[in-house]
């Protein structure tokens, strides 16, 4: 692995960890036992890492989306998948990155805003996706916009694994099962 690589995966478990404003180069160093200088070779400013970091989500997020939706399973099948792998790197006390970098969203460049944008839209348009597979094969008939059912399913499952740092893993599974028995009910 590459050190622009390395440094980018270790500021994304320090954004999971205690947020994108809140961790400093001094951090990355000591965590990397490199010198500060070694990271502002790479990025010069704390928003070029920034944006990386959300570039390379956004490109892992494409990618794994593309797999769920292509896979040849069901409805029901890519939903649980989705459910229970949206919390996979929020493990430990961690948090996802999109909720770490919304927290700190007024204190982001317009580029980073820009950038955050774009990753909600995937997020919005692959679980729309999923919603419609749903609706072709029947399971479900939801009332209204399916995005808007998206958008819903989006903002429940980051508040959960929010509040699963507080109330614990057992929530977001609590709060997973729930949508899958509403989802499937309507």
């Amino acid at each position: 692995m590459d050190r622009k690589t390395e440094i980018i995966q270790h500021s994304q478990d320090l954004v999971r960890t205690i947020g994108f404003s809140a961790f400093s180069y001094q951090d990355l160093s000591d965590r990397l036992g490199i010198r500060k200088a070694s990271i502002h070779h790479h990025f010069a400013k704390k928003e070029d890492l920034g944006i990386a970091i959300l570039r390379s989500l956004k490109s892992s997020l494409q990618s794994y989306f593309g797999k769920v939706l292509f896979s040849d399973s069901g409805f029901e099948a890519k939903l649980d998948r989705f459910l229970s792998d949206s919390f996979l790197p929020c493990k430990d006390g961690k948090t996802c990155i999109i909720n770490a970098f919304l927290a700190d969203y007024n204190m982001l460049s317009d580029k980073a805003r820009a950038e955050l944008s774009e990753i909600s839209e995937i997020e919005v348009k692959a679980l729309t996706s999923i919603l419609e597979v749903g609706l072709k094969e029947g399971v479900i008939s939801p009332e209204g916009q399916i995005t808007d059912l998206a958008v819903l399913l989006r903002s429940t499952i980051k508040g959960a694994i929010q509040y699963a740092r507080v109330s614990g893993e057992d929530n977001f599974q609590t709060v997973t099962e729930q949508i899958k028995k509403s989802i499937l009910s309507i």
